[in-house]
């Protein structure tokens, strides 16, 4: 079942890939494509972002399938958001993400 983070992100897009998760300083920012046409880039900026757990990739061959995305409430603004990939999994706390492309 989609929840609402995967709502907002996914679409109605379908199974989504990661094509990029990097990190500046208390940014991140998130590149996730639909595997039916990874040409479709989503681009999503999480401000405020604290990293609190990041399983190591194997590899570096992105992109990577998402299984899914959970998101909880922390407090009135912040979130707390696990990014879990068939390779790999980012745990962090931050705002809710907006979407820039």
């Amino acid at each position: 079942m989609t929840n609402e983070i995967e709502k907002d992100l996914f679409d109605k897009d379908g199974t989504h890939a990661l094509v990029s998760f990097l990190v500046n300083e208390d940014q991140l920012e998130l590149k996730i494509a639909p595997w039916s046409d990874l040409s479709k880039i989503k681009i999503f900026i999480f401000n405020n972002i604290k990293l609190k757990s990041v399983q190591p990739s194997n590899t570096d061959e992105l992109p990577f399938d998402i299984i899914g995305i959970d998101s909880t409430k922390l407090d009135s603004c912040l979130m707390q958001f696990c990014i879990h990939c068939s390779e790999c999994e980012y745990v962090f706390t931050g705002k809710w993400p907006v979407r820039v492309m």
